[in-house]
């Protein structure tokens, strides 16, 4: 009894690893989002609004969450 759980147990494992891995990417293949990887520019705007939230965030006369959660 315990051999047959046993290759139950494998045989699932091996369907599972099977089916459920997605192919790995490759760095020549588009993008299947359709969107291009983020330039120099944008992350610069991003990381410069992200900066700001935390500012607003750590601000001395008190947390701005809304404005926070905007520049975020």
């Amino acid at each position: 009894m315990i051999r047959s759980k046993r290759r139950v147990a494998i045989s699932v494992a091996v369907l599972l690893s099977a089916l459920g891995g997605s192919p790995p990417a490759h760095a020549d293949e588009p993008n299947p989002y359709g969107k291009s990887a983020p330039t120099e520019a944008d992350m610069a705007e991003a990381r410069k609004a992200f900066d700001a939230g935390v500012a607003l965030l750590e601000d001395p006369e008190g947390a701005k969450y809304e404005d926070a959660y905007r520049s975020f």
